[in-house]
């Protein structure tokens, strides 16, 4: 009855179990079934944060566009034709150039008010917004806060045409150096790179320059060597920006620049200014384009500018 007898019975030491009881197959089946299952839960995830992300930047995106940059573009376009209002005055002072300096102030105080939130906070204060931002709506506020003097002197026609014309143009800077902090905010998907509109508007803040300045030559009968500087200056970056601009523009709006630049009115434009430049300081380069023939190119230009870059922005 010791060993021999277990070795007689057939007992031995249970091996390991070959195959798989009903259950655990079940379980494997379960298992494998439920990997797609899994994995389109981890999808729906990703999917559900995604989309939530890209709502949150859209309405960003919108605020931002409703709140700081249509606003500042607004104020910019006001403060360009105050800046072309107060040259004229200050270089023929009268009372209609008066009322329509006046009327100019009014209209880009009430597009700066936008800009305000209270006397010491504005829009750019708000908000989740880039570094910057909102020192730069500040500093924008503040410069043309600090005009009144000018302003009341330039109504008067007392204020000097040079001091005139550069703290503008520094009012104006100003306007831009918002559009650059807000660049990093876009949406990539949508419209045209950030830095192609923001190149494509100082592009345009050139030609209002050339303006200003050629109105005050047309005006006084004669183009100073500063002033035709400072227009050939002008001419040479807004071409410059403009080619940088339109070379990266979507295509449909790549097409209308094409088609702009070829056109009739863009040509005089280019022919202007060159027979400008090439004009001696004094009263040829103030002749060398007669004002009628100049207005009426720019205006046709600058409508067609316009349109090309508010399409871009959508």
């Amino acid at each position: 009855d010791g060993p021999s007898a277990a070795a007689g019975h057939g007992l031995r030491t249970p091996g390991p179990r070959r195959g798989l009881r009903p259950r655990t197959v079940r379980a494997k089946i379960v298992s494998l079934l439920m990997v797609p299952v899994v994995s389109l839960l981890a999808l729906w995830g990703f999917a559900t944060v995604t989309t939530a992300q890209d709502v949150a930047r859209l309405r960003q995106l919108q605020r931002v566009d409703a709140e700081i940059r249509q606003p500042v573009a607004d104020a910019l376009a006001a403060l360009q034709e105050e800046r072309r209002a107060a040259v004229r005055q200050v270089a023929a002072p009268g009372a209609t150039r008066s009322a329509e300096l006046e009327d100019r102030i009014r209209r880009t105080d009430e597009a700066v008010d936008r800009l305000r939130l209270d006397d010491t906070h504005t829009v750019g204060d708000t908000g989740d917004l880039p570094a910057g931002v909102g020192q730069r709506v500040s500093a924008f506020v503040g410069t043309v806060g600090g005009l009144a003097r000018l302003r009341t002197a330039a109504v008067d026609g007392r204020a000097d045409g040079n001091q005139v014309y550069a703290e503008y143009t520094a009012a104006v800077s100003a306007a831009f150096a918002v559009g650059g902090a807000l660049t990093g905010i876009q949406d990539t998907r949508q419209g045209a790179d950030a830095r192609v509109l923001l190149e494509f508007g100082r592009a345009g803040e050139m030609l209002a320059r050339e303006d200003a300045l050629l109105t005050v030559a047309h005006l006084t009968g004669r183009f100073t060597d500063d002033g035709l500087r400072a227009f050939s200056g002008a001419v040479e970056t807004r071409r410059t920006l403009t080619d940088s601009a339109t070379a990266d523009l979507p295509a449909a709006d790549r097409a209308a620049w094409d088609r702009l630049a070829a056109g009739g009115d863009h040509t005089r434009l280019t022919r202007a200014e060159d027979l400008i430049r090439a004009a001696s300081p004094g009263r040829p380069a103030a002749q060398a384009v007669p004002s009628a023939d100049w207005d009426g190119t720019l205006a046709a230009v600058r409508a067609g500018l316009t349109a090309i870059e508010t399409d871009a922005r959508t």
